[in-house]
């Protein structure tokens, strides 16, 4: 007999339980190895550790691996085969360290698949030489295009800047010897650099949003403090310093959780975070600090996640680490050319290039020419004479490059779009071309009498209507229209709790006609007043509806579903009782079928078996209230309440 057992292996605590919950939201069972002792006794079992029937996948540390966690010979005629899956393979398992011989000799026979994004090459031992060859190869630009990562932006800091920090560490050296360490640590040197990226990370996030946040990467763990106490004195963001010798381990933890769920602004680090720390709202990283080869791609990567709709994640480099980064570049280029051939074409550089970005500037450049992008309100003006959404798609897609690119325009040299259109401007420009084509989407389905489902379910609140024939005066009554056309589809549509209740239908029928009497946007402010007495009337109808619905649901604790059958049954022809006994027998047969669904859900995958239970507790129920029911009266309110089960199932799954 031939069985299989997996183990995932890791090399710092935190990624252990990051990879513990990754297996377990894919519906994995995964044991936990706590230490040593553990793993000694874990590794001789020779079958799965849960009886689920579920693969079960044991995460590990390799520091927990030792020379007494060896296989043994199974007790029973069983031959395991056990795959080991080693995670960031670049580092941790060095030729001549004890990690990878506990590893090797704790199992001669198993399989191990090594995963690493960036394997070690050139000078000292590679990755390939400890593991083997490469059995499967995922690309960078692959990665962004089936949207796993972002491509990064490298900014440059303002030559001014520059000149500011040469002129300050002038003056630090002219005060005697230093150490280069001791430089960049400076108060005043410091000083300088984090007025600049506080300037810096104030208008990213104007340009881009109020949620991003930053890693400032620092030199030092020394620099790092000061970084931290200059944060302190300009109290503008919220910070936390993560250093390995500052605060506990669970204060660090804490904080990188708090940076997760975006209760702090920004992050200063030095060693820690730059590898395995994953937060998607981390899209600004400041790096003052060189760093080599593997471990340059890995803290750049820092910002390449996905989040929201961003394009890119954007690296101010203060380290100057172009010359580094492209050397590191060039050597897995070249390893690429050596495995791939001419497949290395599919290999891609992780930063936006200078041709590409200034092909987008350009673009941006040209088609914005024609646009009044100084003046938002002329601005509005002329896009409300556009009704082709593909040229408003169009003109969104440059005004986000714009957005997403706003510090290189100036680094570009493109001056024009710099000094006539600020970022607050493309923003409000932005806003208003999403708001033109939310319009024209409402107008196009207006016209569509077959999609009127989907304008009443539009929050038509959420859209600035432009009319074009009105008055300064009249704005009023303007607003006024929209919010009472709002209010109506509300109270109608959204708070509906029986959609199929003929009152219902005949409101949205009459709501859809008032849709239809004109194109919304040439309303005059007399057509608009009436109209406006119509959907109050409307409102009012609707508001007493939903009221009764929910009157009559919270005397079956606010089960719908009940409520709907209730209303069924007292509106057929031959109500089977008076209103009061109703809600005994429903409220009867509520708790029996809740407590039947309670002890076995998977009743109602079985909707044959289902509908034919609950026939009889239909039948019982209503003979205890001496209610009698003939067989189509049984089989409608056998229908009506089944059918509300099934609903209610299909909506949650």
């Amino acid at each position: 007999m031939k069985c299989r057992r997996h183990f995932f292996i890791v090399d710092r605590l935190d990624l252990a339980v990051q990879a513990k919950n990754e297996f377990e939201a894919r519906g994995l069972k995964v044991k936990l190895i706590k230490d040593k002792k553990e793993f000694v006794t874990d590794i001789i079992n020779p079958g799965e550790s849960n009886t689920s029937g579920k693969i079960t996948m044991t995460v590990i540390n390799i520091q927990k691996f030792s020379k007494d966690s060896v296989t043994k010979p199974s007790d029973y005629n069983i031959d395991v085969q056990r795959v080991y899956f080693l995670d960031e393979a670049h580092r941790s398992y060095n030729p001549t360290g004890s990690f990878l011989a506990n590893l090797m000799g704790s199992d001669r026979n198993a399989v191990q698949i090594a995963l690493t994004g960036t394997p070690l090459i050139g000078d000292g031992y590679n990755t390939k030489d400890v593991f083997g060859n490469y059995i499967h190869k995922y690309y960078y630009n692959q990665s962004i295009a089936d949207g796993y990562t972002l491509k990064l932006i490298r900014e440059e800091i303002e030559t001014s800047y520059k000149n500011q920090m040469k002129e300050t560490l002038d003056q630090i050296v002219k005060k005697g010897s230093i150490a280069k360490k001791d430089i960049y640590s400076h108060p005043k040197f410091v000083e300088k650099m984090v007025d600049y990226i506080v300037q810096d990370f104030t208008e990213g996030r104007t340009a881009l949003d109020s949620s991003i946040g930053a890693m400032i990467v620092c030199d030092s763990s020394e620099q790092a403090i000061e970084v931290d106490k200059q944060l302190e004195r300009l109290s503008v963001y919220t910070h936390a310093l993560v250093l390995y010798n500052e605060g506990t381990k669970q204060e660090r933890k804490n904080d990188q959780d708090e940076f997760k769920k975006g209760n702090i602004d920004i992050l200063v680090v030095y060693n820690m975070l730059l590898t395995g720390f994953d937060a998607p709202r981390l899209k600004k990283q400041y790096l003052a600090r060189m760093i080599k080869a593997h471990n340059l791609l890995q803290t750049l990567t820092r910002v390449n996640r996905p989040y929201k709709d961003y394009h890119y994640g954007y690296v101010v480099d203060f380290a100057n680490i172009k010359d580094e980064f492209d050397k590191t570049n060039k050597a897995y280029f070249d390893e690429l050319q050596s495995e791939l051939g001419d497949e290395v074409q599919n290999y891609s550089n992780i930063f936006k290039s200078k041709e590409e970005i200034e092909k987008d500037l350009e673009n941006v450049k040209n088609q914005l020419f024609l646009y009044d992008t100084s003046n938002v309100v002329n601005f509005i003006n002329q896009i409300s004479e556009i009704d082709d959404k593909k040229q408003l798609i169009d003109l969104r897609k440059v005004l986000e490059n714009y957005k997403a690119m706003y510090n290189l325009i100036r680094l570009y040299g493109y001056q024009d779009l710099y000094e006539h259109f600020n970022v607050e401007n493309a923003i409000k420009c932005l806003n208003e071309v999403n708001n033109r084509i939310n319009i024209i989407n409402l107008k196009n389905s207006l016209d569509s009498a077959e999609d009127m489902s989907h304008v009443l379910n539009m929050a038509l609140d959420q859209i600035d209507f432009q009319f074009r024939k009105i008055k300064e005066e009249e704005l009023i009554i303007a607003d006024a229209f929209r919010d009472i056309l709002e209010q109506t589809r509300k109270e109608i549509v959204d708070r509906c709790l029986d959609p199929k209740d003929p009152e219902y239908i005949s409101l949205l029928d009459e709501l859809k006609r008032v849709f239809k009497k004109k194109n919304i946007e040439e309303l005059t402010s007399d057509e608009m007043k009436q109209m406006m007495s119509e959907l109050d009337a409307l409102k009012k109808r609707a508001k007493k509806r939903n009221l009764a619905d929910r009157m009559l649901a919270a005397k079956y604790s606010g089960d719908v579903k009940y409520m709907r059958t209730h209303k069924r049954i007292m509106g057929s022809v031959l109500p089977i009782t008076n209103a009061i006994t109703l809600h005994r027998i429903l409220m009867t047969i509520k708790s029996k079928t809740d407590d039947q669904i309670a002890h076995n859900e998977n009743i109602l995958d079985n909707e044959d078996y289902f509908f034919k239970s609950l026939q009889s507790v239909i039948l019982r129920t209503c003979m205890s209230e001496k209610v009698k029911l003939d067989k189509s009266q049984l089989l409608f309110i056998d229908n009506c309440l089944s059918k509300e089960y099934i609903t209610e199932r299909n909506w949650v799954s």
